[in-house]
C-alpha cells in the first residue's frame, strides 16, 4: 500500500492509512529449522 516512488513522503502515507512508519520498514527474518522443530514439538504436545 505505501508508494515509495509516490510524491508524498511515506511518513504521510503512513499516517494517512493509519499505520506506524516503523511498521512499513520492519522486515520479517526467517524462523531458524531449530525454532521451527521446536514449536512443532511444542504443538505436538499441546
Amino acid at each position: 500500500m505505501i508508494d515509495r516512488d509516490h510524491g508524498l513522503s511515506v511518513n504521510r502515507q503512513a499516517n494517512i492509512l493509519g499505520i506506524g512508519r516503523g511498521s512499513v520498514y520492519y522486515r520479517p527474518r526467517p524462523v531458524s529449522t531449530a525454532d521451527l522443530k521446536l514449536m512443532y514439538r511444542i504443538v505436538l504436545v499441546a
